[in-house]
């Protein structure tokens, strides 16, 4: 449940680090950057989960962190991919809402390159939990 909350309250609720920044609207701090944890995970081009039961507490953060490492390019970062890894492992994702699935797919139609995103989730196996008759197997690239 979403609820009224202090802008850390609200970073902190976030599910990566690289969601979890804003700027200060305040007078005296206006323009000032908010983190939670690791800004530096920008530069460093690294995916990191904020805390350690990110993927228990929704397991849409698994096909999340995927789109985001294949949006990007960029790595799980070591303590996150075990986590990702042990999340996968325990099936974590059999606890993921319809809402949750209709989201991600909805984020599909707003990626860059989603056909490289698609291919992404279908080898981790998330494509069959946004849906089961889904393939990149039959689609024309060169259209």
């Amino acid at each position: 449940m979403v609820a009224p909350a202090t802008i850390i309250e609200d970073l902190r609720r976030r599910d990566f680090t690289i969601n979890a920044i804003a700027l200060s609207l305040n007078p005296g701090s206006r323009g000032l950057l908010m983190t939670i944890q690791r800004a530096a995970d920008i530069e460093a081009k690294l995916i990191r989960v904020l805390h350690n039961y990110a993927f228990v507490e929704d397991p849409s953060r698994l096909i999340r962190a995927s789109r985001f490492a294949a949006r990007f390019h960029w790595p799980l970062e070591e303590k996150t991919q075990a986590r990702y890894e042990s999340a996968k492992e325990n099936n974590y994702i059999e606890h993921i809402s319809d809402k949750a699935i209709g989201h991600e797919i909805e984020q599909l139609a707003y990626e860059d390159d989603p056909l490289h995103i698609v291919r992404v989730l279908e080898k981790e196996g998330w494509l069959k939990i946004l849906s089961s008759h889904w393939t990149t197997a039959k689609v024309d690239t060169s259209a």
